[in-house]
């Protein structure tokens, strides 16, 4: 493998991946009447909570808090991407309904 390899690898159009059935559904359900209320409250719980030092100021368990902060801020960001990736699926396939095929345009 070379250098054309890696280049040509870098060219080939990437397919987008469809969104599963359980995506779906979280998507929906934080794009719904409650959903973004509840985003917010989400995102204030885990993003923007208090850092490390203010939780645990003797130091103790810091390595085990840490973990367990950066997998709730993992949950909070994987629930945005996951509502991404739905919508750019839908605009997908509305533009590709909106196209003209040959038979249509007269």
């Amino acid at each position: 493998m070379g250098w054309n390899d890696i280049e040509e690898a870098g060219k080939q159009k990437v397919e987008a991946v469809k969104p599963t059935d359980d995506e779906v559904v979280i998507a929906k359900i934080f794009k719904g009447e409650h959903g973004p209320k509840a985003l917010e409250a989400l995102k204030r719980m885990t993003v923007e909570k208090p850092s490390l030092q203010a939780m645990y100021p003797d130091g103790m368990n810091t390595a085990i808090a840490m973990a367990v902060r950066n997998g709730e801020n993992n949950l909070y960001f994987k629930i945005l991407s996951i509502i991404k990736k739905v919508d750019n699926a839908g605009t997908r396939k509305s533009r590709s309904r909106s196209r003209p095929t040959s038979n249509n345009v007269g």
